[in-house]
């Protein structure tokens, strides 16, 4: 129990007992009967402690510090992708903490693709890559699923590059420093 509860709840017995001129029994607390001017004298200082008890609480709620809080301002950093040798084309969504970023694309016309991301802080996050790759094999165009998963650190001005590894017939992606 905290002082300002103390303090309060005595207040609430020295104006009871003023209130009611004592001769009472509260949770064993005997409360004799009081005079006239003992009792004016009870309730004005009840209702000091009673003010003195709300005037702790009101001081002992937390109040946020303007300098104490994290400062940290968004932190943008870059995703690119450059078109793979045979592949004419690439289209893949990127996810942070589950949310997506931006679709990075990419085609002969244009084999590079850069997304600029902005995040709250500096820190490490999980992501998620999911997508398509178009390849010429021997003058036929394949479709190809890629999807890679994996944690990034993540500071102000940081590129990451998207890493293409092929295994039979996944295709997994990574984001590399």
């Amino acid at each position: 129990m905290g002082i300002e509860i103390v303090t309060f709840i005595f207040g609430g017995l020295l104006l009871l007992t003023g209130i009611l001129g004592g001769g009472f029994d509260a949770r064993g607390l005997k409360i004799p009967t009081v005079a006239m001017v003992p009792r004016v004298i009870a309730s004005i200082a009840g209702l000091v402690f009673i003010v003195i008890g709300i005037l702790i609480s009101g001081n002992n709620t937390e109040t946020i510090d303007p300098e104490s809080q994290d400062q940290s301002a968004p932190v943008e950093f870059t995703i690119s992708s450059e078109l793979n040798e045979n592949a004419i084309s690439e289209q893949v969504a990127i996810l942070l903490d589950g949310k997506i970023v931006g679709t990075l694309t990419a085609s002969q016309q244009h084999p590079e693709s850069m997304i600029t991301v902005s995040v709250p802080q500096e820190g490490n996050y999980s992501y998620s890559v999911d997508g398509s790759i178009i390849y010429d094999i021997d003058g036929t165009e394949e479709a190809y699923t890629c999807t890679g998963q994996g944690n990034i650190n993540v500071t102000a001005g940081k590129n990451f590059n998207v890493g293409v590894s092929i295994s039979g017939e996944t295709i997994l992606i990574s984001l590399i420093e």
